[in-house]
C-alpha cells in the first residue's frame, strides 16, 4: 500500500535512489561525501538558474500527463509511431519474423512466448491470441525457466521474449540455452542497442517517445505497442494461412 509505513517506505526509497527526482523537486545537489554512503552528504543548496526551466517542464508534463485525455493520446502517438515503422523500416525485419512464425508451425514447433513483469503479461496475451488464430503457443515465465522449466522448450520451438529495456536478467540467463539449442529468437525491445536485440534472430522495435506517467516510469506507452505488435503478428499469420 502506498499509505502509512510502507508509503513512506516507498518515498524514502525513491528519495535515496534518483538524484534527478531531487534535483528537479528540490534542486539539492550531491556533495563530494554523498558517494560515501547511501543518501549522505545531499545538501539544500539553491536551485542553479540552468535548473529552473527543466523543473518548470518537468511539472507542466506531470500536469499534462495526469489528464486522462491527454493520456489516452500518448498511448495513441506510440501506436502511430509503430505504425509508420512498420510501414517503413521496419516492415523486412516483421516478415522475417512473420516466416519464423509460419516455419515453425510448419514443423509442428510451438511459439514460446516470456517475458518479466507487464512485458510478460502482454506476452501471456500474445500467447492466447495465437493459439486462438491456429498458431500454437504457451507461455513460460523466465524466472522458472532457470528452476527447470527451460525444459518446456524444445527443438523447432521460436521464442518471442518481451523486454522494454532488453536487458532482463532472468531473459538474458536464457540467451545461452536458446544458443545452443538453436531456437530462433524474436525480441520486442524499446531500445534495439541492448543485449537482447543483440542475440535475436529478429528484431521488432517497439520504442515509444513517451510513456503515458508523469514521471515516465510505469510501463504503458511500451506495453500497449508491445501488445498491438503481438496482436499485428498473429492476425497476419493468421492471414497468410
Amino acid at each position: 500500500s502506498l499509505c502509512g509505513w510502507g508509503g513512506i517506505g516507498w518515498v524514502g526509497y525513491f528519495w535515496l535512489r534518483h538524484r534527478t527526482l531531487r534535483q528537479l523537486l528540490f534542486g539539492m545537489r550531491p556533495t563530494r561525501s554523498s558517494f560515501a554512503g547511501r543518501g549522505a552528504g545531499y545538501q539544500d543548496a539553491p536551485l542553479r538558474a540552468r535548473h529552473r526551466p527543466v523543473l518548470a517542464s518537468a511539472f507542466r508534463t506531470m500536469n499534462e500527463a495526469l489528464t486522462p485525455s491527454r493520456l489516452v493520446r500518448i498511448e495513441a502517438e506510440a501506436l502511430l509511431a509503430l505504425a509508420g515503422r512498420l510501414d517503413g523500416p521496419m516492415a523486412g525485419d516483421f516478415d522475417r519474423a512473420l516466416d519464423l512464425i509460419l516455419r515453425c508451425g510448419e514443423s509442428r514447433g510451438r511459439v514460446v512466448l516470456t517475458g518479466m513483469g507487464k512485458s510478460g503479461i502482454v506476452a501471456q496475451k500474445i500467447a492466447a491470441t495465437l493459439s486462438s488464430t491456429g498458431s500454437p503457443a504457451l507461455f513460460l515465465h523466465p524466472a522458472e525457466a532457470v528452476h527447470g522449466d527451460l525444459g518446456m522448450i524444445v527443438e523447432g520451438d521460436l521464442v518471442i521474449a518481451l523486454s522494454a529495456s532488453g536487458e532482463t536478467e532472468e531473459i538474458l540467463r536464457l540467451l545461452a540455452t536458446l544458443e545452443r539449442r538453436g531456437n530462433a529468437l524474436i525480441a520486442l525491445v524499446c531500445d534495439t542497442g541492448s543485449t537482447l536485440a543483440r542475440a535475436a534472430t529478429v528484431v521488432l522495435d517497439c520504442s515509444v517517445p513517451a510513456e503515458a506517467c508523469g514521471l515516465g516510469l510505469a510501463p504503458t506507452a511500451s506495453t500497449t505497442a508491445m501488445l498491438a505488435m503481438g496482436d499485428a503478428l498473429a492476425i497476419a499469420v493468421s492471414l497468410r494461412k
